[in-house]
């Protein structure tokens, strides 16, 4: 959308979510697994994806990732180069405001912890997905 020229706002980032969430369900229709890897501050975000699960008739499972390490989580975020051209990459003062504004979660879900080793994270991920 906005390599389009649409502005970026909440109603671009909702209409954002609609759009992949449309597919998503689309797919599990078809009877295939959806990963949607998305940011999910809010809960407006999740409850689409989970409507979408619904629609789809298929389970829903919800994986939050942080970092504990507030200096590795700096360090990764002002070393990484994504060129996702027209999306500038974030500042740890985004960041920062980012975590403030993330509303509570809702529901059952699990919390991975990206200090951990990636093998540690992928067994407990895989746990929660077959649970």
């Amino acid at each position: 959308m906005l390599r389009s020229g649409i502005p970026q706002s909440f109603e671009t980032g909702l209409a954002a979510y609609n759009v992949g969430a449309a597919i998503a369900e689309h797919q599990l229709r078809l009877g295939l697994t959806v990963i949607a890897d998305a940011a999910n501050y809010v809960e407006v975000g999740r409850s689409i994806w989970r409507q979408a699960a619904a629609n789809g008739q298929s389970p829903w499972r919800a994986i939050e990732v942080l970092c504990s390490d507030e200096q590795e989580h700096r360090r990764r975020l002002e070393s990484r180069q994504r060129d996702l051209d027209p999306y500038p990459e974030l500042t740890w003062d985004e960041v920062v405001r980012r975590r403030a504004e993330t509303e509570p979660w809702v529901g059952d879900h699990l919390v991975l912890d990206s200090v951990r080793t990636v093998d540690d994270n992928v067994a407990l991920a895989l746990d929660h997905l077959t649970a």
